[in-house]
């Protein structure tokens, strides 16, 4: 679970220095966007990428914790097999 974080840590601070570089050069005012368009299009960024790599962190933290298994066998013990 902890290479999930670190690697949740370097994407935010990835996205951070690339909206910071746009910014410093040439800034948001020439994409026509001002104070609050830019903001809500960043936190909006931000947390469509954070929910991704939550998702992602379950789906591998539920195929490795051995729940997936769990599932299948229960169903496949009550002859219900077709998926």
């Amino acid at each position: 679970m902890r290479w999930i974080v670190q690697f949740s840590l370097i994407c935010a601070v990835g996205l951070g220095l690339v909206l910071m570089g746009v910014w410093a050069f040439e800034g948001f005012a020439t994409f026509g966007l001002h104070g609050g368009a830019a903001i809500a299009l960043i936190s909006g960024v931000v947390f469509s990428c954070a929910m991704g790599v939550f998702l992602m962190a379950l789906m591998f933290h539920s195929q490795r914790s051995g729940r997936d298994d769990k599932v299948h066998r229960v169903h496949r013990v009550e002859g219900s097999d077709q998926f």
